[in-house]
């Protein structure tokens, strides 16, 4: 089946107050929940899935002593019952014109995301929902950074770039 998304966001914009004139920030909050996700097991837990009973259909797509040719294990895509994240998306920007009585524009710019949860759950009987969010072996650190520096004139720019992520486990499944 297709899969159903349902979007919710609000952010706040700040741009050059009097206050702090060349400078700008936009603040995001994101919730998303998608059901019918089209995915797959991996391996690993399709043989798993059939040895527990929790999948036995899963038992025929595989064969790991096949006495007469390879072994295989046949991944195929399935609708996941859901994955439902939320977080927060930071930009912000400072810009110098001419800065110590050059021609050129120094900008510093910096964009972050926080992910405060990110739950897969494949609707299989007898399986947990699976929460990443601060699990640093996919895409899901709790944080990611993205800072980047630039000196511009007319004639040349020169950039610096920086990419940080947070500190994180590797399974959440283990606490």
């Amino acid at each position: 089946t297709p899969e159903l998304a349902r979007n919710t966001s609000f952010g706040v914009v700040l741009a050059e107050p009097a206050w702090a004139p060349n400078f700008n920030v936009s603040i995001d909050y994101y919730k998303i929940k998608i059901d019918d996700v089209i995915s797959n097991l991996t391996a690993a837990d399709i043989v798993n899935y059939c040895f527990l009973g929790v999948l036995p259909q899963a038992c025929n797509s595989f064969n790991l002593n096949n006495q007469n040719g390879q072994n295989f294990i046949n991944v195929q895509s399935f609708n996941f019952a859901s994955i439902e994240t939320d977080g927060l998306d930071i930009e912000a920007s400072y810009s110098w014109p001419e800065i110590f009585g050059t021609s050129g524009t120094f900008t510093m710019r910096g964009l972050a995301t926080h992910i405060y949860e990110y739950v897969t759950d494949n609707g299989l009987p007898g399986t947990i929902r699976s929460d990443t969010a601060g699990v640093n072996t996919g895409n899901t650190p709790d944080w990611k950074v993205l800072a980047i520096q630039t000196y511009g004139t007319d004639k040349y720019t020169v950039q610096i770039q920086e990419r940080w992520i947070s500190d994180g486990v590797l399974g959440n499944q283990y606490i």
